[in-house]
């Protein structure tokens, strides 16, 4: 399975369901660069290695929720790196900390990882999305969703993201951003072709 030519489609997701309200309780992390946040997607990835033989690299917490329960359950969006290639993956982990407890309840991509295999003419994964130019393409779809449908998203960054050449390259990118009081994370397509500076934003939707 690769993705498609102009988007990536919604088969490529693991879920459908809204990030923030899959189940109920769940409160919105105020600070996902909290090190007691970043250290709980770091033993995510280590326990999911232990268990599975993958060897993914962590990177950091992107976004997350609680919900108090007996203890604290935390879901994580995380992105990480199997080989080369970067993925997001939403993880459940359980805390008691009172007890130095914890418990990795479930780990699982947000995208297939079919989708980083490159394939010719098709999608390539972006090495470096913290490249200026990725980041820039980024603001521009945000900006540019705001002038077509009125709202106030605010970009906060490109977390993830693929090329393919066509007349011109397009980008889909991945982006972090604030729709309001929500985090959330955004699938974007721009069209560029640099050598005329001409820039298109083709689509802009939920992830999930």
């Amino acid at each position: 399975m690769e993705i498609l030519s102009q988007q990536v489609s919604e088969s490529q997701y693991i879920g459908r369901d809204k990030l923030s309200t899959i189940f109920s309780g769940w409160q919105p992390i105020i600070d996902a660069e909290n090190p007691h946040v970043q250290g709980l997607g770091h033993s995510a990835v280590k326990e999911h290695n232990k268990k599975t033989g993958q060897q993914l690299v962590f990177k950091h917490v992107v976004m997350g929720w609680t919900q108090v329960v007996s203890g604290v359950n935390y879901r994580l969006i995380i992105k990480a790196e199997h080989g080369c290639f970067p993925n997001l993956y939403d993880a459940i982990v359980y805390e008691q900390p009172w007890q130095g407890f914890r418990e990795l309840k479930s780990f699982k991509p947000l995208f297939r990882e079919e989708c980083n295999k490159p394939s010719v003419g098709g999608w390539q994964p972006i090495k470096d999305v913290t490249n200026p130019h990725v980041q820039e393409l980024g603001q521009f779809a945000v900006t540019e969703h705001n002038g077509q449908s009125g709202k106030h998203v605010v970009f906060k960054c490109v977390v993830i993201g693929w090329t393919q050449v066509v007349t011109g390259v397009n980008y889909c990118l991945i982006i972090f951003a604030k729709d309001g009081c929500e985090l959330q994370l955004y699938d974007a397509i721009v069209w560029e072709k640099p050598w005329e500076g001409f820039r298109q934003l083709i689509s802009f939707k939920p992830v999930v």
